[in-house]
């Protein structure tokens, strides 16, 4: 998918698609990261196995460097799919970079890590539970992420693993991904190179990675030439390095809003600044609607869903249940001109502890074909969750869903203890 074309107003700059600013009380100061790159052209991927494929052949046309950085990447034939191009992509003596979160990548067997080894491939490990001096509890890569010679990348919520492809007959999950080929690409690879380099801990050697300088930015700018203007920006959440950029995205979505807001949430459990941001916008005339899991692979935080929403349909949120298959993506679309696509999950882990990531597009054309195809998963494979159904409900299903909330937010307290912040 292209992005519309418009005149280039120059390289970096503030951009909001919206005319009518937010009055003082909503402002905040533009900071470095808050601006969007205008070079770029995006590209939407919401089937699992167009994104693997579109991946792999990424990977395959790589002549200098890939980052690959992800939370799960599996032992099974996904991730295979996945290490066997990394492999081929060493041997043609491109560089790569493997970031595995030790955690979520547990079960890789030692033999598949030395093959992309053998191969040429640098390959660590995130915060070993058991290795690291400077270990956090909670503190995760739970970013997805590949970047292809410093122009081309990939932003997503998908994990490499079956059960995020479209693998013997079962479907996958549900999520949704970007590729994105510009400015903001450079950026993604200088991000990566920030993280690979940074901490204490070397473990898979002590290879440094070097970040793409300016001169590869002003080569993707003027390869674009003039005209064509996509604006993308980068976004992180990592709180132990003062990071909350994508919840400063979040709650300007909904302070923003005008007519809708579109949001596919897994595992959501909102904090009341969120609900708080939710009921302002309905209170506006907004229509905010919210699809949920129905099937989850973590029953206690879907019951702990369950125990939000009386409170979120007293606020006047419309909530969907996917039903054919697992929720997994994590996206929002704000009047069908400005989204976020990404890792970060709306809950207490993504906000305060995980180190996650998301695209900022605000493209009407991009933003159009997301809310498009929420509108058709809401009216094609969800179903409506009412006021009436919750009344209907036992007391004692009603007391099991808040018991889950309550161990899942002291769980969630746990997880995401306020560290110290680094100053490295």
């Amino acid at each position: 998918m292209m992005c519309v074309e418009r005149p280039s107003p120059g390289r970096w700059s503030r951009y909001s698609p919206r005319v009518r600013r937010p009055g003082p009380k909503f402002a905040f100061a533009v900071r470095k990261e808050d601006t969007y790159g205008l070079q770029n052209r995006v590209r939407l991927l919401w089937d699992a196995a167009a994104y693997f494929e579109r991946l792999v052949a990424r990977i395959d046309s790589a002549r200098e460097v890939v980052h690959f950085q992800v939370y799960i990447l599996a032992n099974d034939h996904t991730g295979h799919l996945v290490m066997d191009a990394l492999i081929r992509a060493a041997r043609r003596g491109v560089r790569v970079f493997v970031l595995l979160d030790a955690f979520g990548s547990s079960d890789l067997d030692e033999g598949s890590i030395e093959a992309m080894r053998a191969a040429g491939a640098h390959v660590r490990s995130f915060q070993p539970i058991w290795r690291s001096p400077r270990f956090r509890f909670g503190r995760r890569l739970h970013h997805k992420v590949c970047v292809v010679d410093d122009h081309i990348a990939f932003v997503t919520g998908r994990n490499a693993a079956d059960r995020y492809n479209d693998i013997g007959g079962a479907p996958a999950w549900r999520d949704v991904a970007v590729e994105v080929e510009g400015e903001a690409a450079w950026r993604l690879a200088r991000v990566c190179c920030g993280i690979w380099n940074g901490g204490p801990l070397k473990i898979g050697g002590n290879t440094r990675c070097e970040p793409p300088r300016a001169g590869v930015r002003r080569a993707i700018i003027t390869s674009f030439g003039q005209g064509r203007m996509c604006p993308v920006r980068v976004r992180r959440n990592d709180r132990l390095k003062g990071r909350n950029e994508i919840t400063r995205s979040y709650r300007t979505l909904f302070r923003e809003a005008e007519r809708e807001v579109l949001l596919m949430g897994s595992y959501f459990l909102p904090g009341p600044g969120v609900q708080g941001w939710m009921r302002q916008a309905v209170r506006r005339g907004v229509d905010v609607r919210v699809v949920l899991a129905g099937p989850s692979d973590i029953w206690l935080s879907k019951y702990a869903e369950r125990h939000l929403y009386a409170r979120l349909l007293e606020g006047g949120v419309r909530l969907y249940e996917l039903l054919p298959t697992v929720l997994h993506a994590k996206v929002a679309v704000r009047d069908a001109a400005w989204c976020t696509v990404g890792s970060f999950n709306v809950n207490r882990l993504s906000d305060h502890a995980s180190i996650e990531l998301n695209l900022d597009i605000a493209d009407v054309a991009f933003g159009q074909s997301l809310a498009q195809e929420i509108h058709d998963v809401i009216a094609d494979q969800c179903r409506e969750v009412t006021r009436e159904e919750l009344a209907r409900a036992h007391w004692w299903s009603r007391l099991g869903c808040w018991s889950a909330y309550v161990i899942a937010r002291a769980l969630l307290a746990v997880f995401a203890v306020r560290y110290r912040r680094d100053v490295a």
